[in-house]
């Protein structure tokens, strides 16, 4: 197989390596229960707590810590993805 060594020590969260990805999609059932990411890198387009709520088919739900959810302050009308840039 193919590897990649490194000469250097890197830190914790460096980018190390990007690629566009070649093919790309969601599992079926992501449909049925209309799961809402990005098309083109799948990156979410809802929040933990809304995501729970659709699943749990209960709004009143409130999720503890949402400050650690990276996508708490997602809008809900998103036209690009907030990742990869793409409508």
């Amino acid at each position: 197989g193919r590897q990649i060594i490194s000469k250097r020590i890197y830190q914790c969260d460096e980018l190390i390596f990007q690629e566009q990805p070649l093919v790309l999609a969601q599992f079926e059932w992501n449909k049925l229960y209309k799961y809402s990411a990005c098309e083109y890198c799948l990156y979410p387009l809802e929040s933990c707590e809304q995501n729970v709520r659709r699943l749990c088919q209960d709004s009143s739900i409130i999720i503890p810590h949402s400050e650690c959810d990276p996508n708490r302050n997602i809008d809900q009308q998103i036209v690009r993805c907030p990742k990869c840039n793409v409508k």
